[in-house]
This record gives C-alpha cells, structure tokens and sequence, in this order.
C-alpha cells in the first residue's frame, strides 16, 4: 500500500489542487498498486511512517492564516520526510511558502511584480529531459515555473497539473513503486487511453494560447 498524504484539503484546493493526489492515485491503481489518501487537518497528528508523496496545494491569504500555525509546528517532522526522499508537490501559493525563511526549502528570494495570468508550457528537464508541462499560471511573484529540492518539487503551474500531464503523474508513479516501467493493468487499459486522447485535446487548446 502507498500513502499519499494532502495538507489542508479544505483551505488549500483553491484552483482544484487536491485533484492532483486523486489522479495519482487512480493511475497507481490502473497500473496494478494499491494506494490510499490521507488527509491532514490543523491540529491532527501526523502519520506515525513517512508517506510515499505529499501535497501542499495553493489556498487564499485567510486559508493560510488558518493553517500556517499548524504546517510551523509540522514543518521539522516534514522537512526531515522530505530530506529523506519522500516525493511531493508544491503548487502556487504553496511553492511561494516554501521560499520564506521560516521553511526555506527552496531557496531564493522571491519578489513581488505584475501579475501573471496566463497559459504556460514549462521545460521539465527537472524531472525528465525532452518533457514538458502544461498548466496555468497566475501569480505576481516570480517564483520558478518549476522547481525541485530533492524529490520535492515546486511548481506555479494548477489547473491541477496532473490532470493535463500524464507522464508527470507516470514518472511519480515510477518513481514511489520503484517499477521503472510501469504497465497499465489490462482491465484498466481503456481508462488509460481515454485519459490520453482527452489529455491531447487540452494540449492542442492550450499549448496554442500558452504560444507554443
């Protein structure tokens, strides 16, 4: 069984963020693993063993005024998952935390400018060379498309960014199971290909009003 944990689903789902954990997970089970979702509320414990992939999704300014107590006084057990190898995503708001010296996993400054709203394809050599996301932004700081500390990676990019990316979500599931190569369960093979030929109607949209 592997453990997927989200933070905060109710306060930080804002651009549908909490979809990227379902989508891992029901591609893990297409391609033969068993896996299950855990949620993480202010003032829970947390998992007593380090999950397989966590995510912190994007949320308003109330949202995190709600729950930046309770990730402050988590954030030392977490940081050590995270230095440890455990897989996860950041997105938006989330991302931009993590660059504030109180956390500081990622570690460049950021600054605050024009806003940002747009389409965006982004390079992904961080994760796999010749690949690329697709997603949306829309922030005013200048917070990398995408960025990585360790497993952990960031990203500005929702919309969620697993549902427009496949091979993303396929790397992680390679990734976490071990299984270089993973192949869809053939019970779940048209799931897979539906999945694939939607996922290229957004690109050929979107990749276009994004200019590429």
């Amino acid at each position: 069984m592997f453990n997927l944990l989200v933070l905060y689903p109710e306060h930080l789902n804002l651009n549908g963020d909490l979809a990227n954990a379902g989508i891992l997970a029901r591609r893990m089970n297409w391609f033969g693993f068993d896996s299950a979702i855990e949620f993480h509320h202010p003032g829970d414990p947390l998992p007593n063993s380090q999950p397989d992939f966590l995510l912190l999704g994007h949320g308003s300014e109330a949202a995190w005024q709600a729950v930046r107590r309770d990730l402050t006084n988590n954030w030392s057990q977490l940081k050590s998952w995270i230095d440890n190898g455990m897989y996860g995503l950041a997105v938006n708001s989330g991302q931009e935390l993590l660059h504030e010296p109180a956390f500081e996993l990622f570690s460049n400054t950021l600054t605050s400018g024009q806003r940002k709203s747009n389409f965006a394809v982004v390079e992904s050599d961080l994760v796999l060379a010749d690949k690329k996301l697709l997603g949306y932004q829309n922030s005013e700081t200048n917070a990398p498309l995408l960025e990585r500390y360790r497993n952990f990676l960031g990203t500005q990019l929702h919309g969620p960014l697993l549902a427009k990316n496949a091979w993303f979500a396929d790397w992680l599931v390679s990734q976490i199971t071990g299984e270089g190569h993973p192949v869809p369960a053939n019970y779940s093979q048209s799931w897979v290909e539906a999945v694939s030929s939607f996922e290229a109607g957004v690109w050929a949209l979107e990749s276009e009003l994004a200019g590429e």
